[in-house]
């Protein structure tokens, strides 16, 4: 796993679920290996953004608006939900939530996407076959909410593989 430095852009998909402490205004992440109760099993919020704080620039992006939003640092994420509880299932062997955003990326046939046109397509489809409200925005404090993370097909990196996230 590589280190993002402080110009890289960084999207976070969380397909988990998480705790809120609204007296601390605070929350945590809960992964899959953590142990029930135990909050030292969890991710704190606190802890990701700082870690968020801590990119090279695509082989070739030619349309000026992807271009203006990949050149802007990046510190977003995408989440199933709020503070309510979130469905684990909706078929194909992964949730709602992360298999539309799959199905949107193989789909896909834009040489450039961005992580907010994806999120729109989970949107509607999440809203319909489950409680949740997904959410998808700049993630406080970490001094990137200018830019968006940009995917660039494989067809469009071609020239310079691995200068780029690939679809």
């Amino acid at each position: 796993m590589e280190t993002a430095l402080s110009t890289d852009s960084v999207l976070i998909y969380y397909a988990g679920h998480g705790e809120r402490d609204l007296q601390l205004d605070d929350g945590w992440w809960i992964p899959a290996d953590a142990r029930a109760g135990k909050r030292q099993s969890f991710l704190d919020n606190t802890l990701v953004q700082k870690t968020m704080r801590a990119r090279a620039m695509p082989a070739t992006i030619t349309d000026k608006y992807y271009l203006k939003i990949f050149n802007d640092k990046s510190r977003w994420g995408m989440t199933f939900g709020g503070d309510e509880p979130v469905a684990d299932l909706g078929g194909g062997g992964h949730s709602v939530f992360t298999g539309q955003p799959l199905k949107t990326l193989r789909r896909n046939i834009k040489p450039y996407l961005s992580a907010y046109e994806i999120f729109r397509t989970v949107v509607p489809v999440v809203m319909d076959e489950t409680e949740q409200k997904p959410e998808c925005r700049p993630i406080r404090g970490t001094g990137g909410d200018r830019g968006e993370f940009v995917f660039v097909t494989t067809a469009s990196s071609s020239r310079h593989p691995g200068s780029v996230p690939k679809i």
